[in-house]
């Protein structure tokens, strides 16, 4: 019967019969209305929920329990006051709302079967509502948890009430790879064997957690997981999980180096392994010996605070075998043979020669060695060869050498080695102008040890000019080395026969000079007779070139002294007796230089054309030469001004020539520029000195001036390469006091010492010495003497 057909509140009466039966008993029903608001609901936690209208007064509701499979049916009512009531063992759940009035009647999950159906029904004394009913699924699964571990792995913990877990993980930028894991009958969790995750489960809590590794993480790192429980119909809500992985920090890893041959040990492994909240780093596997030259990988846990593990792995790198040392040997002639080891590959040597620090690196390649850096000569095969000329001396040669390269380089075998001295002393050669050398002489001018032959360097020849000389030998050794070594050669008798020869000219023009008595002459010449042995002893006793040309010098320069001291002495009889009568006037002719032609009675008579000549060349020479000095140029002048002087006296002419000498003894000895004109002007003065017919009444202005010019010749080449210092001003200053004290009528007392100062200073500058604390001795001695001198006057 359809709603609406009855008459609410009418009773409706039915009865039933077959066709072979009588009618059953009657049945009666009260029809009721239609009663809204009841409904039944599944909620996620698996329980159902049924909502009863304030109107009713008796709900029936039916479902199978837990664990059991047949229908319950529990009927609850409202009483007098309003509450409901259950039987006992209903096991619902009844609440009020007492907003509403409505009541809501739960099945508790763990009460009804899942997948089961649970029926309501709600009526009152006039209504009746339809049937509601709703399906009775599993538990909403419980919350997912994770954690990231010390090594990067993501642990995700598992809801207890689930029966399967999706998990999604990006495996690289594009691809994620999806794993469904699920529980089993027995309560155990299982996945696919690919599925890289591991599971694992906490029998003491029961927890079942997944990891998913660091090293399998990739993308985004973005994880999600869901899970459910139950299955069909009873099937539970869904529950959702997502977590971005941070990235791990990969532990820094280092290289491991042993010693050839050797076992790498567990601190070192440790020690090579670098990471945040590392515990321990250990060998997986026993370790062993890792063959020289040869490398292995050795893998290791890194174990962590958390008490997570990751692997890794050390390579560890076995040095080449130590190569044999460089050995040295030196030589007879000093030179220091080192020998490169045979099982080396590279190899290093630091010393030091011509005083700056150097190094030499070789290296071997195809068995042959080759310089990388440093002096490529000294290389010869398998032998470094040093001079040791160049070495410096005592020195110590640091040298080390090596195997293989890079990870497999050797420990360095190294080892110093100090040159011992190599003495080599010269005896000098001293032999006359073109007499013979033999052999033996070169060899007894070397004292060495072990030597055996010398000879005369090739492309080298023996000097044939007199005084001392480097000459070049190559001196043979025992052990068959060689080196050449520098021998003074000195040629005698040329310096002395040079010396004999102006000996011999200034002799000639003493004689010759006038107004001398013999006596004087006689006196004048034993004096050039003990300045000549004096200079030829000193040319015999010198050591080396500058000391002959000393010695010859001043040699030289005593005997042009002793000639000076006599020309004084006649000019100044002559002008004492010009100045007492008036010479008469003769034909004869002047003695002023040879091959004046012109003749006279007076100075003012005297043939000047040669001097001219030899005044213009001077001027000749004052413009070929280049930076003269302004002195040079003043005593020009001067000497020019002499020339054309008439009335020059005695003493003016004394003073010109000691500003002469004074600048003729700063000569520096030995050069053909200074000679070539000291020797014409020499040869000339002794010209100009030839005795006329009447030596009495000849006036000796072109004696005494081809004589300053001669020495004023020698000065200009002299001026314009040497400097004045103070020593020489203050030379200069004696030597003119002393010319100008031997031509007066003052006593001669004490002159004597004076010239052996001016003699030693003299000697001192033209040696070019630099001894600064002689040079002020010197200079000292003369300011005392010059005072001392002129105190006297």
């Amino acid at each position: 019967m359809t709603g609406g057909t009855a008459k609410a509140g009418s009773t409706v009466t039915t009865k039933q019969q077959k066709a072979d039966s009588d009618f059953s008993d009657v049945s009666e029903l009260v029809a009721k209305e239609h009663l809204d608001g009841a409904t039944a609901t599944t909620k996620d936690d698996g329980s159902v929920e049924v909502v009863v209208p304030k109107e009713a007064d008796t709900a029936t509701f039916s479902y199978v329990p837990e664990g059991q499979t047949q229908e319950k049916t529990v009927t609850i009512s409202k009483g007098q006051d309003g509450t409901w009531t259950a039987p006992a063992d209903s096991d619902l759940v009844i609440k009020k709302d007492d907003a509403t009035g409505n009541v809501t009647v739960t099945v508790p999950a763990d009460k009804v079967a899942d997948g089961s159906t649970v029926t309501g029904r709600v009526d009152s004394a006039t209504k009746l509502s339809p049937e509601v009913e709703a399906k009775a699924k599993a538990p909403q699964p419980s919350e997912f948890s994770d954690r990231v571990l010390d090594n990067g792995d993501e642990v995700i913990t598992l809801p207890q009430n689930a029966d399967s877990v999706t998990i999604n993980y990006p495996v690289s930028d594009a691809n994620v790879k999806t794993v469904t894991i699920s529980k089993g009958q027995d309560g155990t969790w299982s996945g696919p064997a690919d599925s890289d995750l591991v599971i694992k489960k906490d029998d003491a809590t029961g927890a079942v957690t997944v990891t998913v590794p660091a090293d399998k993480i990739s993308g985004n790192r973005t994880i999600t997981a869901s899970a459910k429980a139950g299955t069909g119909a009873g099937e539970s809500t869904q529950r959702d999980f997502t977590q971005t992985v941070p990235e791990h920090q990969a532990p820094t890893i280092s290289e491991v180096t042993v010693a050839a041959g050797a076992t790498p040990d567990a601190a070192a492994l440790n020690a090579a392994i670098i990471a945040p909240k590392k515990v321990k780093a250990e060998a997986t596997e026993a370790l062993k010996a890792v063959a020289a030259g040869t490398s292995a990988t050795i893998p290791v846990t890194i174990t962590y605070q958390d008490g997570s593990t990751e692997p890794a792995e050390v390579t560890v790198y076995s040095k080449q075998s130590t190569p044999s040392k460089v050995t040295a040997v030196q030589k007879d002639n000093g030179d220091v043979s080192l020998s490169l080891p045979s099982d080396g590959e590279s190899v290093s040597i630091s010393y030091r020669a011509e005083g700056v620090d150097k190094t030499l690196k070789l290296s071997k390649a195809g068995g042959n060695w080759s310089v990388t850096e440093g002096d490529r000569t000294v290389l010869a095969g398998d032998q470094v060869v040093l001079s040791y000329k160049g070495l410096d001396r005592t020195q110590v040669i640091s040298t080390s050498a090596t195997a293989g390269s890079d990870k497999y380089l050797s420990e360095a075998a190294s080892q110093d080695y100090t040159v011992p001295e190599h003495r080599v002393t010269i005896t000098t050669l001293v032999k006359p102008f073109e007499q013979n050398v033999t052999d033996k002489d070169l060899l007894d001018a070397v004292n060495a040890d072990h030597k055996k032959s010398a000879k005369l360097k090739d492309g080298t020849s023996y000097p044939t000019t007199d005084g001392f000389h480097d000459i070049d030998l190559t001196v043979t050794y025992e052990d068959g080395s060689m080196e050449n070594v520098s021998v003074k050669y000195k040629v005698t008798d040329t310096a002395k026969a040079d010396i004999d020869t102006k000996a011999a000219e200034k002799k000639t023009a003493i004689e010759k000079t006038p107004n001398l008595t013999p006596e004087e002459i006689n006196a004048a010449k034993r004096q050039v007779d003990e300045a000549l042995a004096e200079a030829k002893r000193k040319v015999g006793e010198a050591t080396d070139q500058a000391g002959i040309n000393r010695a010859k010098q001043e040699g030289l320069s005593s005997i042009d002294l002793v000639l000076d001291q006599a020309l004084v002495q006649s000019f100044g009889r002559t002008n004492g007796r010009r100045s007492r009568r008036t010479p008469p006037r003769r034909s004869r002719r002047s003695v002023g230089f040879v091959g004046n032609s012109q003749t006279g009675t007076t100075p003012s008579a005297v043939d000047k054309s040669e001097l001219r000549t030899l005044v213009e060349d001077l001027e000749r020479r004052l413009k070929e030469l280049e930076g003269l000095s302004p002195e040079a140029q003043s005593i020009l002048r001067e000497a020019q001004a002499a020339l054309a002087n008439d009335s020059l006296t005695a003493q003016e002419l004394a003073k010109l020539l000691a500003k002469v000498r004074q600048a003729l003894n700063s000569i520096q000895a030995g050069t053909s520029a200074d000679k070539s004109p000291s020797t014409s002007n020499s040869n000339k003065e002794a010209e100009s000195a030839k005795e006329p017919t009447n030596a009495t009444d000849v006036p000796l202005y072109g004696v005494f001036g081809a004589a300053a010019l001669s020495l004023l010749g020698a000065l200009l080449f002299a001026v314009a390469r040497k400097k004045n210092s103070q020593l020489d001003k203050l030379l200069r200053e004696l030597d003119q006091l002393l010319v100008e004290l031997e031509a007066s009528d003052k006593d001669k007392k004490g002159l004597g010492k004076a010239k052996k100062l001016a003699k030693k200073a003299r000697t001192f500058v033209d040696s070019q010495q630099k001894d600064p604390q002689k040079e002020a001795e010197l200079i000292s001695e003369i300011k005392t003497t010059l005072s001392q001198l002129r105190e006297g006057v």
